[in-house]
């Protein structure tokens, strides 16, 4: 992977992480590193056939076709996204599967979507979404909104705090704290997954019903090549902060190439999975 100039991307609104291809692949291997958690919560939600559920930051639509088996052709899947060109390649993951749901999908921020009356869905599923937002408790309070009675609130999300090189090499941890400095820079919490239960609290939501913290060791050039991924869609945003310049920035990632032909391991963050049910 070579890094890509700084000013050739554009994060926007709240995410400031890249819309790119490279980007929409960094996000589908996460789905694989994680998916034994994903898998875990999503079997917290019970039976979802003919459900209605609303995938809210949907991004390309990673999850969309496990999603949609367990739907099955009477349910619904409605997915959530600012980035026109990701629902485009969601609703593309789609086609061919036998038995989909019924697919609708929005382009719009969250605070637009007054379209959407309170009170329509089963669950509301918000992965790797609530990190990215400012007003996190607002946020809560919204997705919580849109759930009927009994309905359940799934949020999967990382906390980036614990990522670390177990055989100490520096270069590692030092992508590491710029990737977390870029995110606290832009008012975004590291350790937002965590932090997720208290957050349900503060929004007057009370407790979760369940919650489930995942650590994942990696082989080092796996778990480099995660980090790697994840420096160059911060890049724009850690040269605008003034955390490092363009330069610094590529010598780091030539670094970090050259300690991935080494044998070691990296943890990388953990995925924490929340699920909390509306009242009846």
């Amino acid at each position: 992977m070579s890094l890509a100039p700084v000013t050739a991307k554009r994060p926007t609104a709240n995410y400031v992480l890249q819309r790119s291809q490279q980007e929409y692949e960094r996000l589908f291997a996460q789905v694989r590193i994680w998916s034994r958690s994903t898998q875990r919560a999503l079997d917290e939600l019970g039976p979802l056939n003919g459900r209605r559920l609303l995938d809210v930051g949907c991004g390309p639509g990673s999850l969309w076709p496990e999603l949609a088996v367990r739907l099955g052709p009477r349910g619904e899947l409605h997915g959530v996204d600012i980035d026109a060109a990701a629902l485009s390649q969601g609703r593309v993951r789609l086609q061919g599967l036998s038995a989909a749901p019924t697919l609708r999908t929005w382009h719009a921020p969250l605070e637009q979507l007054s379209s959407l009356e309170a009170g329509q869905f089963d669950v509301v599923l918000a992965r790797l979404f609530v990190f990215h937002q400012p007003d996190p408790v607002a946020c809560l309070r919204r997705l919580a909104g849109w759930l009927r009675p009994g309905g359940r609130l799934l949020l999967l999300d990382f906390d980036c705090s614990v990522s670390c090189a177990l055989d100490g090499e520096a270069q590692v941890d030092q992508a590491v704290q710029l990737c977390n400095a870029a995110f606290t820079s832009a008012g975004l919490d590291p350790r937002r997954g965590t932090r997720l239960p208290a957050l349900l609290q503060q929004a007057g939501l009370g407790e979760a019903s369940w919650i489930d913290v995942a650590g994942r060791l990696l082989p080092r050039s796996a778990g480099i090549s995660l980090l790697r991924q994840l420096l160059d869609s911060l890049a724009t945003v850690i040269a605008a902060r003034g955390l490092a310049t363009d330069v610094a920035i590529r010598a780091l990632d030539r670094q970090l190439q050259e300690l991935a032909e080494a044998p070691g391991l990296v943890r990388v963050p953990d995925q924490v999975a929340v699920c909390w049910q509306a009242p009846e």
